[in-house]
């Protein structure tokens, strides 16, 4: 969304990476994909909150972590860099940072890591108070956002690798030096089964 005048200039879009279901125990699940730029000088984000609204229980998710994308615009837990993993407490996740908040438009996703033998729903919901930025103005945002949920049950499809980068769109009072792109999600390739004769 376009920064209003009246706020400094520090921004984040937000949007679901959510895959509709996975297995239990499975690791670095992407929940949410958000994107974040300011105008204003020395601005760090200092923490991060926001609630987990699913039906697991805390002990039900063995970690919540937070990357910083490498520049591809995809998640990748294997090049794209770790910043942070915490674990619920009450239904509530918090990261404690140092990152730089910057004119370029930086690319964050939250992911999880779900539990061995249980079934349920993760889903994460973020509000105005969820970024806690140096910008004492706040963080400006489409709040409150609900990420979709994810189904964890015995029988589904692995979870997709690939997400895209929110769109920040830049205007009279916009971030960066142009609009960034249209997010662009790589679709996972589908198995395809072996041709065999028809059983007469």
């Amino acid at each position: 969304s376009q920064i209003p005048s009246r706020v400094s200039g520090t921004a984040v879009a937000l949007e679901s990476v959510a895959p509709a279901s996975v297995s239990p125990n499975s690791s670095n699940v992407p929940v949410v994909h958000f994107a974040m730029a300011t105008n204003q000088p020395d601005i760090v984000l200092k923490s991060l909150r926001f609630d987990q609204t699913g039906t697991l229980k805390d002990a039900d998710i063995k970690a919540i972590k937070l990357y910083l994308d490498n520049g591809d615009e995809s998640f990748n837990g294997v090049t794209d860099i770790l910043l942070s993993s915490s674990q619920l407490k009450g239904d509530v996740c918090e990261f404690k940072l140092e990152q730089p908040i910057i004119s370029r438009v930086q690319s964050f996703f939250v992911t999880v890591d779900i539990s061995a033998s249980i079934v349920g729903t993760v889903s994460f919901l973020f509000n105005e108070e969820s970024f806690g930025t140096t910008d004492i103005v706040g963080v400006t945002g489409q709040y409150p956002f609900s990420s979709a949920p994810v189904n964890i049950s015995a029988a589904t499809v692995p979870a997709p690798a690939l997400a895209s980068r929110p769109d920040i769109p830049s205007g009279e009072h916009g971030i960066g030096e142009g609009a960034p792109e249209k997010p662009s999600v790589k679709p996972n390739e589908e198995a395809v089964p072996p041709e065999r004769d028809d059983i007469m």
